[in-house]
């Protein structure tokens, strides 16, 4: 390669990278930012779902309309698509996410939330036809021996642990996985902000029947909390996937979804940073076996992915 060459190349390519990992450091905000949303009196988890997915449909229904109203068009065939995707990719997701974090923290909720790819894995063998090779099988192990440790099942007291935080922390890992799998589907049809756009507007509507109105306005009567839930919804939740989508113009998918998995590791530190969450040095060691199992079934789909276009 020509020096002229590496010049042209590597300023796009660290632009890419730079663009992937600034998606994972907003994404990695979320639990700490659910976390200091709580600390209002009268606010529900509910109501910072409710503000995060309204905030993050408006914002990208109104780019849409000035730029690209098309877009907003869709058949009505897809319809069943949506509704699915708005109920169980966004709404359902959400949910199970932000009380997994307020249970058992950020730094549990989110490492066993990165069981995503493990699960996708599962759900493509059964219901796909894909094959596990041994690469899939050691990811799913190393995952398995993860969960088993950042758990604590191992010790005699783990049954006085908080279950249900635990399993709405793997709940958001496979509500992750279809939400990852919706996106492929739909955006083989529409583009990616479509899909966003029309998953986040019917994700809110059972959201907006979960609780009182009176709860769910709590936030309009306190300035400060309105911008931190606006922040969480237009620059944490719209914001982390458009910096993910420029990046991937620049860098392989494949590279930008393992550089992506530095997330549970930027979220753990935030949670331990801000928050003073002790993990116990097996707990570490555990969160360190998901994000590699994570990686392993990441690069194993790059490989096959360059295997089918060569």
């Amino acid at each position: 390669m020509s020096p002229r060459e590496a010049a042209h190349k590597y300023p796009h390519a660290l632009r890419g990278y730079l663009f992937v990992l600034s998606a994972a450091t907003f994404w990695a905000t979320l639990g700490p930012l659910y976390i200091f949303a709580m600390r209002w009196d009268g606010v529900t988890p509910l109501t910072i779902i409710i503000y995060r997915t309204a905030f993050a449909g408006l914002a990208l229904g109104f780019v849409l309309a000035l730029g690209a109203p098309r877009q907003l068009l869709v058949q009505r065939r897809h319809w069943p698509y949506f509704v699915a995707y708005g109920l169980f990719g966004v709404a359902t997701f959400y949910v199970a996410y932000i009380y997994a974090v307020l249970r058992v923290g950020v730094a549990v909720a989110v490492v066993l939330m990165y069981t995503a790819p493990g699960w996708v894995a599962v759900i493509a063998f059964f219901w796909l036809g894909e094959s596990l090779d041994r690469w899939h099988l050691a990811a799913l192990f190393s995952m398995l021996v993860g969960i088993i440790l950042i758990s604590r099942a191992y010790t005699f007291d783990f049954i006085a642990l908080d279950w249900l935080g635990i399993l709405l922390a793997l709940a958001s890992g496979l509500l992750y996985a279809i939400y990852s799998v919706f996106q492929k589907v739909g955006t083989r049809y529409y583009s990616p902000w479509t899909v966003q756009f029309y998953g986040f507007s019917i994700g809110l509507l059972p959201l907006l029947f979960l609780q009182p109105l009176v709860q769910s306005m709590v936030p309009l009567y306190h300035f400060s909390l309105l911008l931190l839930l606006l922040f969480l919804g237009i620059v944490t939740t719209l914001g982390g996937g458009l910096f993910f989508a420029f990046g991937v113009q620049w860098v392989p998918v494949s590279r930008a979804s393992i550089l992506a998995s530095l997330e549970p590791v930027i979220a753990t530190f935030l949670g331990v940073l801000l928050f003073h969450e002790q993990l116990l040095p097996l707990q570490w060691i555990g969160g360190a076996l998901v994000v590699f199992a994570a990686l392993l079934l990441r690069g194993s789909a790059g490989q096959k992915t360059q295997r089918d276009n060569g």
